[in-house]
């Protein structure tokens, strides 16, 4: 999966795939969880 911003901004549905891959990951990368999911937030308030 893509790290960059604009990859994750792309479309909802990108956002979607992303959170899901990382709940899968379980807590490993609960810093970058939280990084997704405000550019999330983010981008759907754009939206």
């Amino acid at each position: 999966m893509p790290t960059r911003a604009t990859s994750t901004m792309l479309t909802s549905r990108t956002n979607e795939t992303t959170t899901v891959t990382n709940h899968r990951q379980g807590p490993i990368k609960n810093s970058k969880n939280d990084h997704i999911e405000r550019l999330t937030a983010d981008v759907q308030s754009l939206l």
